[in-house]
């Protein structure tokens, strides 16, 4: 069953609320970037791991029963450039919010592609990109867009427009130039959807969705499952793009975990930040 209530509503997740990792009760743990393993920062490139967060990372990987998985709406290429500093390979790397996938090969210690959107996925016109950028640009000149805290992302399927150090007004009307020129764009609505967030807003694929995104992971590691085991399904998110996720890993009969204090639906349970986040990976480890 899911819910919806705020999340200092919902029940905060212990150490020993789930099964600990076993043979017979492998634990799957899906895992978002932003907000959820590094706080939100003004600039999305400097959301680096700490050392903390990244031993306990590492100590995923080590665990013969646990195997886990980044899903983010940064693309893959950045998830990458965030874990190699640390050395640090997920069993799976999801970006795009679902929409691309790659999986760790141990063997060759190298990531290969398991879904790559290009293949099957529409691309946002880069004519369509820019003409949104030059009506920000008007509205405040580029050279600015730093010291505003304003930000454009393309990441050539997604386009995204950040404003998380941005004063209010600013960001008001920077999301509602990026919001026209969506809604004033049949071709581009006809093939993906406005998608809001903390401090960002996004234009993605009608397909890419971190509900979909879980499917697929579970859908790669569902062969890896030995015997009569049943494996634990758990979803770690802050967003209301994680809301999909959360709603998801519920119909599967896992469990969605919010970071912080927004209101989601579907987590039945709640860490209260990054850091409660980092502990609570750390106890479930042992």
């Amino acid at each position: 069953m899911t819910i919806t209530v705020p999340t200092d509503a919902l029940p905060p997740v212990q150490s020993d609320t789930f099964p600990a990792p076993s043979k017979d009760s492998p634990l799957w743990l899906v895992l978002d970037y932003d907000g959820t393993l590094t706080p939100i920062v003004a600039r999305p490139e400097d959301a680096m791991l700490d050392d903390t967060m990244a031993a306990t990372l590492a100590n995923l990987s080590a665990h013969e029963h646990i195997r886990w998985a980044l899903l983010s709406g940064r693309n893959i290429a950045q998830l990458q450039g965030f874990m190699a500093p640390h050395a640090l390979t997920p069993d799976v790397l999801c970006g795009l919010h679902g929409g691309e996938m790659q999986v760790w090969q141990a063997n060759s210690k190298a990531y290969t592609w398991a879904e790559k959107p290009s293949d099957s996925y529409p691309v946002l016109s880069n004519a369509f990109m820019a003409h949104v950028t030059q009506a920000l640009g008007k509205a405040y000149p580029p050279e600015q867009w730093l010291g505003l805290g304003l930000a454009i992302e393309e990441k050539h399927h997604c386009f995204a427009l950040h404003y998380r150090q941005a004063a209010d007004d600013v960001a008001q009307q920077a999301e509602a130039i990026f919001r026209q020129h969506y809604q004033e764009s049949p071709e581009i609505q006809a093939q993906f959807r406005l998608q809001a967030g903390k401090k960002v807003i996004e234009i993605v694929p009608t397909a890419f969705n971190k509900g979909a995104g879980i499917e697929k992971i579970t859908s790669y590691w569902q062969p890896f499952v030995a015997g009569n085991a049943q494996p634990t399904l758990l979803f770690v998110g802050d967003d209301k793009t994680d809301d999909a996720g959360f709603t998801t890993v519920a119909r599967m009969g896992g469990a969605g975990i919010h970071v912080g204090g927004q209101a989601t639906t579907g987590a039945q349970y709640g860490l209260a930040d990054v850091a409660a986040v980092g502990k609570w990976l750390h106890a479930i480890i042992g």
